[in-house]
């Protein structure tokens, strides 16, 4: 009986170790997904194509209730929109796409929210 525990043991270790490269390559893709539809936000929103949003383009792309949905689907909460554009700012009145996403990916969800970003 204990060989037989043992290769029980031996194949849930295995099945779990598969299911965490799974996990993996599953957030992986999902990032990734994350980022080409957060650059399509951006492009709509960088109106006068300058590679760049600033205060006016930043109001306009957030009010869009499509853009909005989708910044809540990644726990976004952008009903302060001035704090939100003040710290995806680098202080330059312009935020460029890295700042974009590099903003986003750390105020998004609850244990990371802007408030907490903030502090």
């Amino acid at each position: 009986t204990s060989t037989i525990a043992a290769i029980f043991v031996k194949h849930t270790l295995a099945a779990a170790a598969g299911d965490s490269e799974v996990a993996i390559m599953e957030r992986i893709t999902k990032k990734s997904k994350d980022i080409t539809k957060l650059k399509d936000i951006f492009s709509e929103g960088d109106k006068d194509g300058s590679g760049t949003v600033d205060w006016d383009e930043f109001q306009m792309m957030v009010k869009n209730p499509r853009v909005r949905a989708w910044l809540g689907i990644l726990e976004l909460d952008v009903t302060d929109m001035s704090t939100v554009f003040n710290l995806l700012d680098d202080g330059d009145g312009q935020i460029e796409f890295d700042e974009f996403i590099n903003g986003v990916m750390k105020c998004r969800g609850a244990a990371r929210g802007i408030e907490v970003v903030n502090l």
